[in-house]
């Protein structure tokens, strides 16, 4: 979910940044709507991920999945900042806002096989339910 919700924000983004200013708004509004579902879903699942796996009996945040998600989520919101302050149109924060947002689609990408991987360990370990 949060793999589509990322890339649905780039894209929208990505077009935004071409339109004139006369067409911006709806897509802005838009694209503020994709970011605000990415980074609440993003921050929900952080706080009740450690919750849920410490109720299942492993340690909450040992796995390379957790890690890179903390990470992940401390960029969303560091991308939300820096969105807000793109709105004074500073060419700076407008690159770094961009690859920014390409740097958490490809640590969303990479959330897919390391939750695979965690998930196949627990079942090895503790057997199918």
């Amino acid at each position: 979910m949060l793999l589509t919700l990322t890339a649905a924000t780039i894209y929208v983004g990505r077009k935004s940044a071409k339109m004139s200013v006369d067409t911006y708004l709806p897509t802005a509004r838009r694209h503020i709507t994709l970011a605000l579902a990415t980074i609440s879903t993003a921050c929900v699942v952080v706080v009740l991920g450690p919750y849920v796996v410490d109720e299942s009996g492993l340690p909450a945040l040992a796995s390379l999945h957790a890690a890179v998600g903390i990470t992940a989520v401390s960029f969303w919101i560091a991308q939300g900042v820096l969105g807000w302050f793109m709105w004074n149109d500073k060419e700076q924060v407008r690159k770094v806002h961009r690859y920014n947002g390409f740097f958490i689609l490809g640590l969303a990408l990479l959330q897919v096989p390391f939750g695979l991987l965690t998930a196949v360990d627990y079942l090895t370990y503790y057997g199918w339910p």
